[in-house]
């Protein structure tokens, strides 16, 4: 199974945490947890996303990675996010949505006219 794993500790970016995507050779999520439960070091294998040119997803093999379970804040199983509609997502739309399209804004109360 796929894993994504959150750990306590710093990137290589310097970011306070990091998360690794990993393939455990466990059933269940339950399964997981009980080999990290019982072993303070685990082995897994580090997989890298790469989006392609295409804009398929693939994950590229690093190797075998050993992990602390001490520094692991969450984990959580990997699921592939498919797109029902593909080009109805929210941030793709790169058109102005405010009525002032000239950058000067409205007033914030309308004046009051004594007649």
């Amino acid at each position: 199974m796929k894993f994504i794993i959150t750990m306590n500790m710093p990137s290589a970016k310097n970011y306070l945490i990091h998360q690794l995507t990993v393939e455990v050779k466990v059933d269940s999520c339950a399964d997981f947890c009980e080999m990290m439960n019982d072993e303070e070091f685990i082995l897994c294998r580090l997989l890298y996303r790469r989006t392609l040119v295409s804009g398929e997803i693939a994950f590229e093999d690093r190797g075998d990675v050993i992990i602390n379970t001490a520094h692991i804040g969450k984990v959580q199983e990997y699921y592939e996010l498919e797109k029902e509609y593909g080009h109805d997502e929210s941030y793709g739309n790169f058109e102005p949505s405010y009525h002032n399209p000239a950058g000067e804004r409205g007033p914030v109360r309308k004046r009051r006219v004594n007649f």
